[in-house]
This record gives C-alpha cells, sequence and structure tokens, in this order.
C-alpha cells in the first residue's frame, strides 16, 4: 500500500497506519530496527504488541493472527472481534432505525387522533412537539383545557401513544 510503512516483528509482519510521519517516527522510536531499502521493510526486535497503533496484520501470530488490528488509542482487535463489531453495529443500526419507523408510526397516529379529539391544526402541532412534556404542561398551566370531554379525548390520544412507543 502507498505511504505505508511495513515492519518485520519478532512474531510476525504489520503495517503502520495513519499519517506517514507519524508512522515512521514510531519505527524510529525502537532501538535495534534496520530498513532494508530493496525491499522497504523495517526489522525491528520487538512484538507486534510492542508496537503502538495504528496498524495491522499482514502476518500474524499464534496470539495476534492476521488481520488483527491495533488502533491509534491502543486496544487490538482481531479479524473475529472486528467482525463481531461490525455485526453490533448494524443490529444496532437496525434497531434505531427500527425505533425511529415506530415513533414516525405513533406521532402520525397521534396527530390523527388529536384531530379526531378537536384539536385545530396549530395546537395539534404544539401538542405534537411537546408531547413528551404533556403531562408536565397540563400540571404546570401552560396546557389547558376549557371543555372537559375534549380534555379526556386529548389524554387518551396522549395514553395511546405512550403505549405505542413501549
Amino acid at each position: 500500500m502507498a505511504n505505508r510503512i511495513r515492519v518485520t516483528c519478532t512474531d510476525g509482519t504489520i503495517e503502520l497506519g495513519g499519517r506517514f510521519e507519524d508512522a515512521l517516527a514510531t519505527v524510529k522510536a525502537v532501538s535495534g530496527r534496520k530498513y532494508d531499502g530493496a525491499t522497504k521493510v523495517w526489522t525491528v526486535p520487538v512484538q507486534m504488541a510492542q508496537v503502538p497503533g495504528p496498524w495491522e496484520a499482514l502476518q500474524g501470530s499464534e496470539s495476534l493472527p492476521t488481520g488483527t488490528r491495533r488502533a491509534t488509542h491502543g486496544n487490538l482487535w482481531t479479524p473475529q472481534e472486528q467482525a463481531e463489531d461490525v455485526e453490533q453495529r448494524r443490529q444496532d443500526d437496525l434497531y434505531w432505525v427500527e425505533q425511529d419507523r415506530k415513533e414516525e408510526t405513533a406521532v402520525d397516529e397521534l396527530r390523527i387522533a388529536l384531530a379526531a379529539a378537536g384539536c385545530d391544526l396549530a395546537s395539534l402541532e404544539k401538542l405534537v412537539l411537546h408531547r413528551a412534556r404533556f403531562e408536565e404542561l397540563v400540571e404546570q398551566g401552560i396546557i389547558h383545557f376549557t371543555d372537559e370531554a375534549k380534555a379526556q379525548r386529548v389524554r387518551r390520544a396522549f395514553a395511546a401513544f405512550d403505549v405505542a412507543m413501549r
């Protein structure tokens, strides 16, 4: 890979990532390093785990298999851990997409229920906007009803919304 530094360690070969200058400084900080200009590979008398990241193992060892990565902050990730992390992130994304859909549907149903309860469009949108604080705003008197029957219909609409969001 262009502008990447390959390093042969005592237990495998790694390719340093990040900025070229930083990678070069990492190698040059190791005592006993040697550079082979023909192959453009550094050799260092340390194990892969002793080299700060970021890097990826091109030829791994039993303890650090090929494909293992060391992050800039020092964590080591085996290929299996990387795959598990990607899958977990995918599952998390799917969860939040589903939650967003669920909330969109519940908000649409809330709008319909509030319209059926007799709310005008401006009031309806204000209620939807402040839906998370509805009960608090009623208790504070910021939202108040002049018609008790309408108040009950609006409260039922919010109760249905709360159930839909569980």
